[in-house]
């Protein structure tokens, strides 16, 4: 101590024990690891597109969510581009005389 006593050998611990122990490595709190969505399923009109969503850091899925809720894996998208109308012919009119359909 500061007054030159020594201190008692359970207080103690020699710099080598302390040198050769390194930090303490902490292990990271579990997290969710989202990957990209994919392409929307359907070109034209409504679909679905997915993405991995894996729990990082954690021994099960359960670790994440006391962490955290677990982001969606599946979700609704709709497109228009791979759209085309098609036409066909006229059919004959619904009547021979007057007003028809």
């Amino acid at each position: 101590d500061e007054f030159g006593a020594p201190l008692p050998s359970s207080e103690f611990l020699p710099p080598a024990a302390i040198a050769s122990s390194g930090p303490v490595a902490r292990k990271a709190a579990p997290r969710w690891a989202i990957g990209e969505w994919s392409h929307c399923d359907n070109a034209c009109g409504d679909g679905h597109k997915i993405r991995e969503v894996t729990c990082e850091g954690g021994d099960s899925p359960e670790d994440c969510e006391r962490q955290a809720s677990r982001p969606a894996t599946k979700e609704k998208c709709r497109l228009y581009a791979g759209c085309q109308w098609s036409a066909s012919d006229w059919g004959s009119c619904s009547t021979t005389c007057g007003s028809g359909i």
